[in-house]
């Protein structure tokens, strides 16, 4: 379903561009996703890297001399490190566009600052590595480590086997979908006549 939604998106934003005016972009932005907060499936904070990436794909174009129109993609995916969700993984992607108001283009201003206003659409699932390849069921013991049957169970600290999990989180656990309507202010940068950054 994610992929079939970046796809969609991405054609959308490429069909854009036959019909765009001056001050056209497209952006692709990926690296490390980290996150710092709360977030209502996690419950808890990460303040490092996870070594999973995000990527986001952006195509604004001016619709009038003072408005620009934008549309947006983004996806990737975040580990989660709260007590009771540290072994699963967050994946999200979301899609949006929205309007900024600036000053018109001038090739002779360095600096234009810009504020927006838009729509977006966020989807977060959660999945746990709760089995592996064959089917057969993790049980997470309080020790930390995997084993093949439940730690209460009838003579569980003699008969269990530990276990390697495989890491495939393939078990879905939760599921939030938002719509928010983000604020945004920025400024380009105008480094030459061609070429400037946002």
């Amino acid at each position: 379903m994610r992929t079939a939604i970046q796809t969609a998106c991405i054609a959308l934003l490429l069909a854009f561009t036959g019909s765009v005016f001056a001050q056209t972009g497209l952006q692709v932005v990926t690296g490390p996703t980290s996150f710092t907060g709360a977030s209502n499936l996690e419950d808890g904070i990460q303040i490092a890297s996870t070594g999973t990436y995000s990527t986001q794909l952006s195509l604004f174009t001016d619709i009038m001399p003072y408005c620009s129109a934008d549309a947006e993609l983004n996806w990737g995916g975040l580990g989660l490190t709260a007590a009771d969700r540290r072994h699963e993984m967050s994946e999200w992607y979301g899609l949006g566009a929205g309007i900024r108001l600036h000053t018109p283009y001038d090739n002779g201003k360095a600096i234009q600052p810009w504020i927006g206003l838009g729509i977006n659409y966020m989807q977060q699932s959660n999945f746990a590595d709760l089995a592996d390849a064959e089917g057969n069921a993790y049980f997470y013991w309080s020790n930390g480590k995997v084993y093949d049957m439940a730690e209460d169970a009838a003579h569980a600290n003699v008969l269990a086997r530990e276990l390697t999990p495989d890491y495939s989180y393939e078990s879905q656990t939760a599921t939030q979908r938002n719509v928010a309507v983000p604020i945004r202010v920025g400024v380009n940068l105008n480094l030459t006549p061609r070429v400037y950054a946002s």
